[in-house]
């Protein structure tokens, strides 16, 4: 008898330390599945965008480095462009359409031609500069070839770098909601609620390929840095499938997507009546394959909320936003970002 109790003792824990390990197992196995639907779903956001892929050469196929610029001349869409020591350059997150592409290097003739972007498979493209003969000639261009939109079956609004850069100036937390409600087909109300086609509550926000379905009026959210915003395209009609549940109207965002090779920064201030003061800074640097950027922006007004009641005492706002975001590419087909966003 008491062999066979010693027995059971030793089974005892043999027993408990297969059942801890069978379910460290399945922790295991349940953690991968969920990391796996995570990745999934992640790959899985459509942000409408492609990517081009440059390569500059001479005649004899030596690399060059070289400056130029993307154009849209219908949807004002303009991205700056140059190349690294071995003449490559990525312009990331696209819109759909067809582009001009101008390239251009002291002692080689100007190339200009056009590059068509219409899915997210990148467009590889190997431009050979040829050297600068005596004979000169002027070409005229009015850009009429890149104004028709053929790549969308309803109508859709694109707003570039260079247009965000070059709008009015807006209250604190109105950004966005400005440059927006100056495109067809949209009213804002009080407190800055858009309402799209005369819809009450059916505008969906996608930033970066993530759709959000929050209210993002300033009463209830702050409004997106246009300073680190790439691009912003708005849809009233045939919107996309994948944009899901609000289809009222679409206001997608793209991030800064394609600073410039090395360290670069910038920084605003303004101000106005209300006692109104609102400041931004940024910086990124990229050096190879990794680009990193960092930005901060703060603002206060006496009037944040459009009309001011008498039952607020106070209509004074604060606002305050800090954005730190990392990318590598890993390899030709694969690529990290990491973004964090803290609001207040």
């Amino acid at each position: 008898m008491a062999a066979l109790c010693s027995v059971r003792r030793n089974r005892g824990p043999s027993r408990g330390a297969a059942c801890r390990t069978r379910q460290r197992a399945w922790k295991f196995v349940v953690s991968a599945w969920i990391l796996a639907v995570v990745c999934a779903a992640t790959s899985l956001a459509d942000e409408r965008a492609g990517e081009l892929r440059l390569i500059v050469s001479d005649a004899s196929g030596a690399r060059l480095q070289a400056s130029g610029k993307l154009l849209n001349h219908g949807s004002r869409f303009m991205l700056e462009l140059k190349t690294n020591a071995e003449g490559e350059y990525t312009a990331r997150k696209l819109p759909f359409g067809t582009y001009e592409l101008v390239i251009e290097r002291a002692g080689f003739a100007r190339l200009d031609t056009l590059v068509t972007i219409r899915s997210e498979i990148p467009v590889r493209l190997a431009a050979v500069l040829r050297v600068t003969s005596r004979a000169e000639s002027i070409t005229v261009n009015d850009g009429a070839t890149t104004v028709l939109d053929t790549t969308n079956t309803g109508t859709a609004y694109v707003i570039g770098k260079a247009a965000l850069q070059k709008r009015l100036s807006s209250s604190p937390g109105r950004e966005l909601i400005d440059v927006v409600q100056a495109q067809p087909g949209w009213i804002v109300e009080a407190n800055g609620v858009l309402h799209p086609r005369g819809s009450e509550y059916e505008t969906q926000h996608v930033i970066d390929g993530i759709p959000t379905l929050d209210n993002r009026s300033p009463a209830f959210a702050l409004g997106r840095d246009i300073e680190d915003v790439q691009s912003v395209k708005v849809y009233t009609s045939g919107i996309p499938a994948e944009f899901g549940r609000k289809l009222g109207g679409v206001i997608e965002t793209v991030s800064e997507r394609n600073p410039p090779q090395g360290l670069h920064g910038s920084a605003l201030l303004g101000g106005g009546s209300f006692n109104t003061q609102n400041g931004y800074l940024g910086a990124s640097y990229v050096g190879g394959r990794t680009a990193f950027a960092m930005s901060g922006s703060g603002s206060h007004t006496d009037r944040y909320l459009d009309p001011p009641v008498q039952e607020n005492y106070t209509n004074s706002g604060t606002t305050t936003a800090l954005t730190t975001s990392v990318e590598r590419d890993l390899t030709q087909k694969d690529r990290l970002r990491l973004t964090l966003r803290h609001e207040q």
